[in-house]
C-alpha cells in the first residue's frame, strides 16, 4: 500500500509562497486535498480571495499559515499570467492540442500536470483578459461521461500550482521549469487574438473527434449514428461549407432565414457565438436580427442584449459558417446560390462515396478547392484528414487510370 502524500508544513508553505511572490506571481492559498469538502484541493477558502491575493504583502502571506490552516495547496492568481488548460483525457487528442498550442502561441517551459494527460501551459498577456473557453463537450452521446474542454484561465481566476491533486492523491508536477525558478516576466507573451484563435481551433478539433454539447446530444436524441451520417450534423455542415465560398457571404435574407431556424434555448456561451457569427456576416447592420432573435428567449434582458451587440465588432475566428451550421442542424436548407445551379454538383466536403472526376474542367476543381478552404477554417484537424485521403486516392487514380476519385472522409 502506498504511503499517503506528504502535506507541506506551515513553514514550507510560507517559504514557497514568498518565493512565488519574489518571482512576481500572486500566490493563492487553496484548500488541501485531505479536507472533506467538495472544493478540496482546488478552490480557495478565503473571502474576496482575488483582491486579497492580488495585494498580499509578505506579512499577509506569512500569516496565511495561521489563518488558512486548511489551505495546504497553493494556486497562482491569473491576470497577466494566464493558464491554457487543456482538460482532455484522450491521450491522442490531448497531445495534438498541446502541440497546436505550442505552434500557435510559442513554446513555454511552464507546463503543469495533475491528472495526465490533462495539461496546463502558462503564458503571459500585456493586459489582463477575461476567460475564453470551449463549451463542455461529450463523446459517444454520453452526457454522463467524461467531458472535454479547453479554457484560458484569466483575470479573476486561479489554478493550483503546488500541492496534492485530489483524484490522484499525488503532487502536481512541472516536468520542465516551474514558477519557483522562472520569473513571471520570463513567461512567453501572447495576444488576445492568438488565444482566441487557439480556443476556436481547439473546439473544432474536439468536434471533429465527435464531441458535442449536452444540448446538441439532447436535440439529436443521443443518436451517435445520426451524427456520423452524411445526412446528419456533420454532413449537413459540409453541404453548407460547399455552398458559400470565401468572399461569397450569404445575403441578409439568407442569414435572416437561417437565424429563424435556430431556437434560442442556448446557454450564454452559445448565445455569444451566434452573436459573433451574425456580426461577421452582416456587421453592425445585423443588430435588429440579433435583438429579434434574442427576444425569443425567456431569459432575454433587452438592455443586456443591446449592450452586448457592439462587443462583437472586436471579432474572433467565429465566422458566419457557425450560424449556418447551427441552422442546418435545425432543419434549415440553403437556398440556390447566386451562381445558379453551378454549386448543385459540387462534391460535399465530408460526405462519403461522393465521386469527383479528375477529367472535368479546371473551374469545377477550383470550386472544390474553395469548398475545402471553407472546411479548413471550420476545423483544421478534419481538413488534414480530408487532404491526406484525397491525395492518397488521387495517387491511386493516377496509377490505375480511373477517373472517379472518392472524396471519402467524414469531416466535421
Amino acid at each position: 500500500m502506498n504511503a499517503p502524500p506528504q502535506i507541506a508544513t506551515p513553514e514550507e508553505l510560507t517559504a514557497l509562497r514568498l518565493r512565488l511572490r519574489s518571482n512576481a506571481y500572486h500566490p493563492v492559498p487553496v484548500i488541501g486535498a485531505h479536507i472533506k469538502t467538495n472544493s478540496a484541493g482546488k478552490r480557495p477558502d478565503m473571502m474576496a480571495w482575488e483582491k486579497e491575493c492580488l495585494n498580499a504583502t509578505s506579512e499577509k502571506i506569512t500569516n496565511w499559515s495561521r489563518s488558512q490552516t486548511d489551505c495546504t495547496n497553493t494556486g497562482l492568481l491569473c491576470g497577466e499570467t494566464v493558464g491554457v488548460d487543456i482538460d482532455v483525457l484522450d491521450p491522442e487528442l490531448s497531445a495534438y492540442l498541446i502541440g497546436r498550442c505550442k505552434t500557435q502561441l510559442g513554446h513555454t517551459s511552464l507546463r503543469r500536470i495533475g491528472l495526465e494527460p490533462k495539461t496546463l501551459l502558462c503564458y503571459r498577456v500585456a493586459t489582463p483578459i477575461k476567460k475564453i473557453q470551449t463549451p463542455d463537450l461529450f463523446f459517444n452521446g454520453d452526457v454522463d461521461g467524461v467531458k472535454a474542454k479547453v479554457e484560458i484561465l484569466a483575470e479573476g481566476q486561479q489554478f493550483v500550482a503546488f500541492g496534492i491533486r485530489p483524484e490522484t492523491r499525488a503532487p502536481y508536477r512541472w516536468p520542465e521549469r516551474s514558477p519557483l525558478d522562472t520569473l513571471a516576466i520570463e513567461i512567453p507573451l501572447v495576444t488576445l487574438d492568438a488565444l482566441t484563435q487557439f480556443v476556436a481551433e481547439a473546439e473544432q478539433v474536439l468536434r471533429a473527434a465527435g464531441g458535442r454539447t449536452k444540448r446538441e446530444i439532447k436535440n439529436d436524441g443521443g443518436d451517435q449514428q445520426a451524427q456520423n451520417s452524411p445526412h446528419g450534423a456533420k454532413g449537413h455542415r459540409g453541404q453548407i461549407a460547399a455552398a458559400f465560398c470565401d468572399g461569397d457571404k450569404p445575403s441578409r435574407d439568407t442569414i435572416s432565414d437561417a437565424l429563424d431556424h435556430i431556437p434560442n434555448d442556448m446557454d450564454y456561451d452559445d448565445w455569444v457565438r451566434i452573436g459573433f457569427s451574425l456580426y461577421h456576416g452582416l456587421g453592425d447592420g445585423g443588430r435588429d436580427l440579433w435583438e429579434r432573435w434574442s427576444a425569443q428567449s425567456s431569459k432575454n434582458d433587452p438592455g443586456t442584449t443591446a449592450r452586448k451587440w457592439p462587443s462583437f465588432a472586436s471579432g474572433t475566428s467565429i465566422k458566419i459558417g457557425t450560424l449556418l451550421w447551427e441552422a442546418g442542424r435545425n432543419g434549415w436548407q440553403r437556398p440556390s446560390s447566386r451562381h445558379g445551379d453551378a454549386n448543385q454538383n459540387l462534391p460535399t466536403v465530408g460526405e462519403p462515396n461522393m465521386n469527383f472526376d479528375n477529367g472535368k474542367d479546371e473551374p469545377e476543381y477550383e470550386a472544390f478547392e474553395a469548398a475545402l478552404q471553407i472546411a479548413e477554417r471550420e476545423t483544421t484537424a478534419a481538413m488534414m484528414r480530408v487532404s491526406k485521403i484525397y491525395q492518397s486516392e488521387k495517387r491511386k487514380d493516377e496509377t490505375s487510370g480511373s477517373k472517379d476519385v472518392p472524396t471519402a472522409a467524414q469531416s466535421d
